[in-house]
């Protein structure tokens, strides 16, 4: 028992070493990022890198905190955080009229959000999860605002979309507007489930996807185009009251940028190996923007000169390179072909699928072995009898050979020849070839 648990405890710790590394790495971009957006520490941010040239950012509320915060406007009086999950309160009343906005990232000129998703939390049921929705481009920066009201009718296996008017359903009095309703093709979603709302402004219509754990369900639209056509509009949630099962986590928002960050510049490229004609470079592999992602190609080069930014173009490239290894990766790579006895210089970048390049490597120096010379022979066996031209030797010779390191040199072939008469070979000499022992 005392070992399982102290295996137990290795694991935790080795992985709590791995976390803790993955941390630390140096993402500046994403720093950045945090403050353009000016972030508030209660919310996560993504960046993944794709391999099309478009990067992919999420903005992640995991609610997992006492209270709101200053991302949500809401009415407080009956919104309210219970383990970690967004909620409803007790005093809510049976309406639809509880409309949460999302503050931090919303639509603009230069940013048009993709999607937007949240999970039903873990005691949401098929009648709370029938009573809640998106609230999609929210007109003005209000709980009181106009928007799309996107959601699956869970009693009638339907997705609807409807409008919001000023934080309620009353589109005029009395009464809801309905744009479109579709019958929906997935199973009602259940408590865990992750639901998504992608949205695509064509020219005749506002088209909105609606998907469950990443699976189409259905599309509605609005070829009117009424909340669509404004460039800063705003995502949140739309609720139901009266205390029903219908709490959310993980709210997120999605939008698409241009790649703009390169990959890490290698600082650890370090030489590994050699011999008389090849030295093996051995580095970590950084990502696609910095350490995430893969980068989609490198450039490894070496010359007889110290390499330099400048003239890192003017190095002889390696031919033949593998793809680069994933992001934190340790790579291999031997460059054959080369001089004995040359110092060489070795430096590398890496591109992403946007021809981003990174800085260049650390550069290396390296010095391939000096061809080995043989210098010395000495008889060790064999010794004492007579070599006749034509004939074969009773016993066979054992010969030690050192190279000018003063190093038995195993495999070197030693000839001996017999011109005329007889030799002995205490003396050298015979018509035969053979290899040295080690």
């Amino acid at each position: 028992m005392e070992q399982k648990r102290f295996r137990i405890a290795t694991l935790f710790f080795a992985l709590a070493m791995f976390m803790q590394a993955a941390a630390q790495v140096p993402r500046p971009h994403l720093d950045a990022l945090r403050q353009q957006l000016r972030l508030s520490a209660n919310l996560e941010l993504e960046w993944l890198p794709n391999a099309n040239g478009l990067d992919t950012l999420h903005v992640i509320d995991d609610f997992n905190r006492a209270s709101t915060g200053p991302d949500w406007l809401l009415d407080e009086r009956f919104w309210g955080i219970e383990n970690f999950e967004l909620v409803l309160n007790d005093t809510s009343p049976s309406e639809w009229r509880y409309l949460a906005l999302f503050k931090p990232i919303f639509n603009t000129v230069n940013r048009k959000i993709h999607s937007v998703s949240y999970r039903w939390g873990v005691q949401a049921d098929s009648v709370g999860i029938g009573e809640g929705s998106f609230a999609l481009l929210i007109n003005k920066r209000s709980y009181k605002g106009d928007a799309y009201w996107l959601w699956r009718r869970t009693n009638q296996t339907s997705v609807w979309l409807y409008a919001i008017k000023n934080g309620t359903w009353e589109y005029y009095p009395g009464q809801s507007k309905e744009y479109d309703r579709t019958d929906a093709n997935l199973p009602i979603p259940k408590a865990g489930d992750v639901i998504t709302a992608t949205m695509r402004n064509e020219v005749h219509s506002m088209f909105f996807d609606y998907y469950i754990n990443d699976h189409f369900d259905a599309t509605v639209q609005d070829t009117s185009k009424e909340f669509a056509q404004q460039d800063t509009s705003y995502f949140g949630l739309f609720m139901h009251g009266q205390n029903l099962n219908n709490m959310i986590d993980d709210f997120t928002v999605t939008w698409l940028v241009a790649d703009t960050v390169p990959p890490a510049g290698v600082t650890d490229l370090r030489a590994s190996d050699s011999s008389t004609s090849s030295i093996t470079l051995t580095w970590t592999s950084p990502g696609d923007n910095y350490w995430d992602g893969q980068a989609k190609v490198f450039d490894l080069r070496y010359a007889t000169f110290p390499i330099t930014p400048t003239n890192f173009s003017l190095a002889t490239p390696a031919t033949n390179l593998p793809a680069p290894a994933p992001s934190g990766a340790q790579q291999q790579f031997t460059i054959n072909a080369l001089q004995s006895n040359t110092t060489y210089f070795f430096a590398l970048r890496f591109y992403d699928e946007a021809n981003h390049a990174s800085s260049l490597s650390n550069v290396v120096q390296s010095t391939t072995a000096a061809a080995r010379v043989a210098t010395s022979l000495q008889l060790l066996g064999g010794c004492d009898q007579i070599g006749r031209v034509g004939a074969t030797l009773l016993q066979p010779l054992v010969v030690l050979v050192k190279d000018q390191f003063d190093a038995p040199f195993a495999g070197y072939v030693v000839n001996f020849t017999v011109k005329s008469g007889e030799a002995s070979f205490a003396d050298g000499g015979t018509d035969f070839s053979m290899s040295t022992d080690s």
